[in-house]
């Protein structure tokens, strides 16, 4: 079948309905697509939740929120989704996302091109397959679906650095929190993101607690930020005194948060990937995941932490409730001291 210039399309929709993350790491393809033609309409499926990171990205035109687990979910969600989408007149769908559920909705949309990776549910249903490269890094995996056009060597050169907009308001209320605790030296300013929807993904309480600890007695100002969920695991860490922002922030917002510190110190999770998208120095802690998987950060400063020595690692690719081997060593005997040393590496010395 001939491969077609991605000019031919009017209306391009790529679908990412997965985790969080999962969606920020998809954003770079969108915006290799508007750099390379800023006429093509991009249109951007994903869940509620990764909405508020849509919205930032200046690449995608229209943000298509899919409930596929709430008031969405079921076959009749997805004829929804895709009777949406064909009264949009989208004509080229690209999936990275490889669930059944996005083959499905490619399918019913009837536009006339669909790419997805060889390794998606039924992926014969797609025009166009790509092979899912595992050694890749995320970003270049959903990059590589551009080879499904004529020009993907143009699409590339055009650069996929995505440009983020995040609006005054948001910067505002962001400020004004931080002159609200006392913090206006950002050059000493360090951000905790101990959450993670993985138990075993996480670093030990005890071990960002005294890291912040750490921290402090050297006169850094420490913010802890995360969803509501996270909001008194937060206030455990930071102390009662501390700065705790979880709950308490859109994800604009905490871009802008991130834009503004020093350092963000982080589980393998969607924090890590916010950072890299305004360019945050960053250190991510990998406890029974690893960055061979595609999904560390890539930043020139960024550092992935992890006990690579370990039998047992890595156990899988998102970690699991509950340890296998029930001693969860990967997290345990990763040590403050390390992360504060990495700490001192990234931040310039006076």
């Amino acid at each position: 079948m001939r491969k077609p210039s991605i000019n031919e399309f009017r209306h391009v929709c790529i679908i990412q309905t997965a985790f969080l993350g999962d969606v920020v790491l998809t954003l770079p393809l969108a915006q290799a697509i508007k750099n390379y033609n800023p006429n093509i309409q991009i249109s951007f499926v994903s869940t509620p939740v990764a909405a508020g990171v849509t919205i930032s990205a200046k690449a995608i035109d229209y943000i298509v929120t899919y409930d596929k687990r709430g008031i969405r979910r079921g076959f009749d969600g997805i004829k929804f989704l895709a009777q949406h989408l064909r009264a949009q007149e989208v004509d080229c769908i690209i999936s990275p996302h490889r669930s059944l559920r996005s083959t499905l909705v490619s399918l019913l949309t009837g536009a006339r091109y669909s790419v997805g990776f060889d390794k998606a549910s039924l992926a014969q249903l797609y025009r166009r397959r790509i092979k899912y490269v595992r050694q890749h890094h995320e970003i270049d995996r959903n990059l590589d679906l551009l080879q499904a056009f004529s020009d993907y060597d143009d699409i590339i050169k055009s650069g996929s650095s995505v440009a983020i907009d995040v609006h005054d308001g948001d910067k505002s209320f962001v400020e004004s929190r931080l002159i609200q605790s006392k913090i206006s030296d950002n050059t000493k300013l360090v951000i905790l993101a101990p959450g993670s929807v993985w138990e075993t993904k996480r670093w030990k309480e005890y071990h960002f607690a005294n890291l912040a600890a750490m921290l402090r007695s050297e006169g850094f100002s420490v913010v802890a930020i995360g969803s509501e969920d996270d909001k008194d695991l937060c206030r455990r860490i930071t102390g009662e005194n501390g700065y705790n922002l979880a709950g308490k922030l859109t994800i604009p917002q905490t871009l802008h948060l991130l834009s503004l510190a020093s350092v963000l110190v982080t589980n393998d999770s969607a924090p890590t990937h916010f950072a890299g998208l305004v360019g945050t120095p960053t250190i991510t802690i990998f406890g029974p995941t690893s960055p061979i998987f595609g999904f560390g950060p890539l930043g020139v400063k960024d550092i992935s932490l992890e006990l690579s020595d370990l039998k047992c690692k890595p156990c899988s690719i998102h970690g699991a409730k509950i340890c296998p081997v029930k001693t969860h060593e990967c997290m345990e005997n990763l040590y403050p001291k390390q992360v504060y040393e990495a700490i001192q590496s990234i931040l310039p010395t006076d």
